[in-house]
């Protein structure tokens, strides 16, 4: 007995922990194992979520900026549309909307009378979207309210036009961005 006592003190503390986590693991090591796989796969499943959605919003903005810089030269205004109702990015979806009414009111420039009334409604539909739904882009949303005040002048709706102008000159968040300047000289 006294020489199990002494063998038993001289032991480290090293060793006891070894032996005791032995005997843990042999108790609940299925269950330990089973909680690290789960928690691989949850981190695994999360990192695909993450860089599927960051994938998918890299896409929509090289089509985006593809059609703005005319490398794509089949798109159609629709597909502006398309993907600002598909993508989750707000910054992405906000330009796309203000690019989809540029578009739309650049085709009132040149097609017949019969259709630049409908493509102007539609113009404004798409910038008070990006006026309504995107109010923190403020640059777009500026953008958005120089596109109407075109449809305005266009509609010879002075006083409207002037309105849309006289907001964004008074927006001192524009600063530096020339859009100030633009609505003064249409107000000019």
């Amino acid at each position: 007995m006294k020489a199990t006592e002494r063998h038993e003190l001289k032991k480290s503390e090293l060793v006891k922990i070894m032996e005791k986590a032995q005997a843990f693991f042999q108790t609940h090591g299925t269950k330990v194992l089973g909680v690290i796989v789960a928690a691989i796969v949850i981190a695994a499943a999360i990192w695909y979520i993450n860089n599927t959605a960051r994938i998918a919003r890299q896409q929509a903005m090289e089509q985006v900026l593809a059609i703005q810089s005319g490398r794509s030269v089949d798109a159609k205004p629709e597909d502006l549309r398309a993907i600002a109702q598909e993508t989750s990015d707000e910054k992405i979806s906000a330009l796309a909307w203000k690019l989809y009414g540029d578009a739309l009111y650049n085709q009132t420039l040149t097609d017949k009378d019969a259709k630049v009334k409908e493509l102007q409604m539609q113009a404004e539909e798409a910038y008070n979207t990006v006026i309504r739904q995107y109010p923190n882009e403020t640059v777009l949303v500026a953008g958005a309210q120089l596109g109407r005040g075109a449809i305005y002048e266009d509609q010879a709706n002075w006083n409207q036009a002037a309105q849309v102008y006289q907001q964004v000159a008074d927006n001192s968040k524009l600063d530096n961005t020339g859009l100030r300047e633009m609505a003064r000289t249409k107000l000019a």
